[in-house]
């Protein structure tokens, strides 16, 4: 996001604070703060947080900008308030609402993820495969910023093989990889598949090991020939949490969901 055309719209708009708001697909639209505003002058009139029932798909990107005046009165009135969540979008954006405060929506129509569910998380990460959907790669603008790792460049065994993937540094790959994101430190053992899966750091695949369509927290073990998740398409993403041992024949429907 270009923060000066944000900063430049809220000075414009006289504004005591400004949301920035994007439209999300309505099956998404509940997990959200929802927005409703006028369309000419884009003021919002009504704020939801998180509604079973959403009146609209416009919702808030949880990035604002207030006056600072305004924001201390109401972090004041909310730290004195007992019943207080001391959430912005709980207790201070509707106080503001409610009080008529000039709530302006800045509209974005860029490349944003929320990445509040596995399934968020794992097609964020799909995104990143794709020239065409990578927001790095569109958006030359970006920088990036993650902490520098003191670990040695990828190791590809002539064994291997990697196709439309993302491979971090430390990683040792003896086995196949496709259109997935592998963090820092995996390890990928002699006949492993890896498919549409995103494997956190310090993991070890173990031999002919099958992984499709799956989150794989830190530190995990997945033994020799234990299978995980679901090749079939739009199948559910399988979930491991972190440090997990996972051996052949694991019943893991039954644990993670």
């Amino acid at each position: 996001m270009d923060y000066s055309k944000l900063i430049n719209e809220h000075k414009q708009s006289g504004a005591d604070a400004t949301i920035s708001v994007i439209n999300v697909p309505w099956s998404e639209a509940s997990r959200f703060g929802i927005i409703n505003m006028e369309p000419e002058s884009k003021r919002i009139i009504d704020f939801e947080e998180k509604p079973e029932k959403p009146k609209s798909n416009l919702v808030s990107m949880g990035i604002y900008l207030f006056n600072w005046a305004i924001l201390k009165k109401y972090l004041e009135k909310e730290e004195k308030n007992p019943f207080s969540s001391k959430d912005f979008g709980k207790d201070i954006i509707p106080a503001m609402l409610r009080d008529s405060c000039h709530i302006h929506a800045y509209c974005f129509s860029g490349y944003w993820k929320d990445v509040g569910t596995v399934e968020s998380f794992w097609e964020a990460n799909m995104d990143l495969l794709s020239a065409r959907t990578n927001p790095i790669l569109v958006n030359e603008e970006w920088k990036i910023y993650t902490s520098g790792l003191p670990q040695p460049p990828m190791y590809l065994d002539e064994e291997g093989s990697m196709h439309k993937s993302i491979i971090s540094e430390g990683c040792v790959v003896f086995g196949r990889v496709d259109n997935s994101v592998l963090f820092n430190g995996v390890r990928i053992a002699k006949g492993a598949k890896i498919k549409d899966s995103v494997i956190l750091p310090n993991t070890i695949i173990g031999e002919n090991a099958v992984i499709n369509r799956a989150v794989i927290g830190r530190g995990c073990v997945i033994e020799a020939n234990a299978k995980i998740g679901d090749s079939a398409p739009f199948s559910d993403i399988t979930l491991i949490g972190d440090h997990q041992t996972i051996q052949k024949n694991h019943p893991i429907e039954k644990m993670f969901k």
